[in-house]
């Protein structure tokens, strides 16, 4: 990958986001997936945005949503974690808020299946 390091992250989060948004979370694609992920958690952080933070909080989410049967308050804490980084830097962004959506309908499902 060419380009600056910033340039490099950004385009690393860009991959990581639409492979995540597309749906395309197959057993294929997930190594990929996941190598993109550990590669953007572990990049500089001197060239961080929130929305880095955001989109390691989607990918947690689909990967809990699509691999998990049964999702933990230990996972539901990291993905919450992980989407306040975000969150707390957003002011609000459209996408961030979408994430909340997710996050809070995934809560939805761990505090029903708690009461059971």
């Amino acid at each position: 990958m060419k380009g600056t390091k910033a340039e490099r992250i950004y385009s690393l989060n860009l991959a990581l986001f639409f492979s995540v948004v597309s749906n395309n979370v197959t057993q294929d694609a997930r190594s990929e997936i996941d190598e993109y992920a550990e590669s953007l958690r572990s990049a500089d952080k001197e060239f961080w945005q929130f929305r880095y933070d955001d989109t390691l909080a989607r990918y947690l989410c689909k990967i809990a949503i699509v691999y998990s049967k049964d999702i933990s308050e230990k996972t539901l804490n990291v993905i919450t974690n992980r989407f306040e980084k975000a969150e707390s830097k957003s002011k609000f962004d459209e996408s961030v808020q979408e994430t909340r959506e997710i996050i809070d309908d995934i809560r939805e499902r761990v505090l029903l299946k708690s009461a059971n």
